[in-house]
């Protein structure tokens, strides 16, 4: 779980492998963008999440799955002085607004999960050959997106009860970035709505909020695009409504492409997540080693729920 590690691993590979473009895979398990478990990196056994690529040997000591950080994973790709093509979560959960603006400055892409990646993950050869054989990136990660679906498919025609929630998005981080603003007029704009509105507003910002797509049951992980269009419906909000109609069109304009199993497309196939704190408090509390050794900082701020 060292940045460190990546860093050197990433120069290694251009020293030796040197190329014209880059593409990063992070393969294992996804622990999508929660604040209230992230301690410090300097803190060692300390049960953190904002993280992916969980190390289940050597360094899984007391419980504790060292692991790379969408901060650490920032940083190391900035050490090793690569710019990547494309970053690759193939793992779950990873597909977060929250994650994704911590690394769109060191990739032109990222292909996440919003909820679940199955366990064989990715299929790379199909990535290598769409690489050699479109000369244009973006039309190469678009075609295998559809190699892809193709082989979680399939896989999940040998086992339906298994393989079921399982999505991939591909995301152009240039147009995320032409989306941003839009997304922050729109939060400015619900903030003064919500605290400053009409009693009814408010109720219906909670209805609207209340009933969005939830990505992960146990996760305050909401399905965006959801969440947008519910508030474009609500033509009673005003200015929210169209700045939530804005918002919508250039945040589909960066999902280039979304795909699942059959299960994921027939019911629900989500879209970037974003964390919604709605469903609990920030509060100060006291941590201390419990009885298994478990070491935790006192006077720690977290999120519960």
């Amino acid at each position: 779980g060292m940045a460190d590690t990546l860093s050197h691993f990433m120069r290694w590979a251009k020293q030796y492998f040197p190329a014209k473009k880059y593409i990063l895979v992070l393969a294992n398990h996804g622990g999508g963008y929660r604040p209230d478990e992230d301690m410090p990196e300097s803190v060692t056994n300390s049960v953190s999440t904002r993280g992916v690529v969980y190390d289940d040997g050597f360094n899984n000591k007391l419980g504790d799955k060292s692991h790379l950080t969408a901060t650490s994973i920032s940083r190391a790709i900035s050490n090793a002085d690569i710019h990547l093509t494309a970053l690759y979560f193939d793992a779950c959960l990873m597909n977060n607004l929250e994650t994704i603006c911590e690394v769109m400055d060191q990739t032109d892409y990222v292909l996440a999960s919003s909820y679940l990646t199955p366990g064989m993950g990715g299929t790379y050869a199909p990535l290598i050959n769409c690489l050699a054989n479109y000369p244009n990136t973006e039309n190469a990660l678009m075609e295998y997106h559809k190699e892809l679906r193709q082989y979680w498919q399939k896989t999940e025609e040998k086992n339906p009860n298994y393989y079921r929630y399982h999505d991939n998005s591909l995301m152009s981080m240039a147009r995320l970035k032409d989306a941003l603003p839009y997304l922050g007029d729109l939060t400015e704009k619900l903030l003064v709505c919500y605290n400053f509105g009409e009693v009814e507003d408010k109720l219906t910002i909670n209805s609207v909020m209340n009933n969005a797509f939830k990505v992960h049951p146990t996760n305050p992980y909401y399905d965006i695009s959801n969440i947008l269009l519910r508030l474009n419906y609500e033509e009673d909000l005003g200015l929210v409504c169209d700045a939530a109609a804005e918002a919508l069109t250039v945040l589909d304009n960066a999902v280039l492409s979304s795909i699942g199993t059959k299960y994921s497309e027939e019911h629900y196939l989500p879209g970037p997540s974003v964390m919604l704190a709605a469903e609990g408090e920030w509060s100060k509390v006291e941590w201390s080693t419990d009885k298994e050794g478990m070491y935790i900082i006192n006077g720690e701020w977290i999120y519960s729920w």
